[in-house]
């Protein structure tokens, strides 16, 4: 009854710049102009997934008041399945997985009294982003295997699969 949503985000050319907030218990802080340099994504079936997530910001301020609501602690996702498909062979069950996004970002200090030594740029460190990965299965077709070892690229989609929202409708991430 409306509780089904599905939110895409897409790479645009530049990073994206964010705000974020944090409650350190004795004091409020909040970082703007942050940029995402790093996301790593670990899954198991049977156990919630994990999101790392990794952050330059341009400026710092203390004793804020928040505009967010944090509800990462009350919205999990517990992998009931974790599942590749790779240059269009569909769902092979895997037994877990790691991904790295790599922004390649790197933050240059400021040498002038103009932002009191705060930090002035964030560039990219390297040409692009960079995606790695580990994947394990067991018993995986060895002619599927021999085909991706032979190629030169090929599409890799992971999907986590957790419990059931309404309907037929599953917690996912794809």
């Amino acid at each position: 009854t409306g509780n089904v949503r599905l939110h895409t985000i897409t790479e645009g050319a530049a990073p994206i710049r964010l705000t974020v907030e944090g409650d350190m218990v004795y004091s409020k802080k909040k970082q703007s102009d942050a940029y995402i340099s790093k996301l790593t994504l670990n899954a198991k079936p049977g156990e919630n997934a994990t999101l790392e997530i990794e952050w330059l910001a341009l400026n710092h301020l203390e004793g804020q008041t928040f505009t967010s609501t944090p509800t990462f602690t009350t919205d999990l996702l517990t992998c009931r399945t974790v599942a590749i498909s790779l240059a269009g062979t569909q769902n092979h069950v895997i037994e877990g997985c790691q991904i790295v996004y790599d922004n390649k970002l790197e933050q240059k200090p400021s040498l002038t009294t103009v932002n009191s030594g705060r930090p002035q740029l964030i560039r990219r460190a390297g040409p692009s982003t960079e995606v790695t990965g580990k994947l394990d299965f067991l018993d995986f077709p060895m002619t599927e295997l021999s085909r991706y070892l032979q190629a030169d690229t090929f599409e890799l989609i992971v999907e986590l699969q957790g419990d059931i929202i309404e309907g037929n409708y599953r917690k996912f991430l794809r």
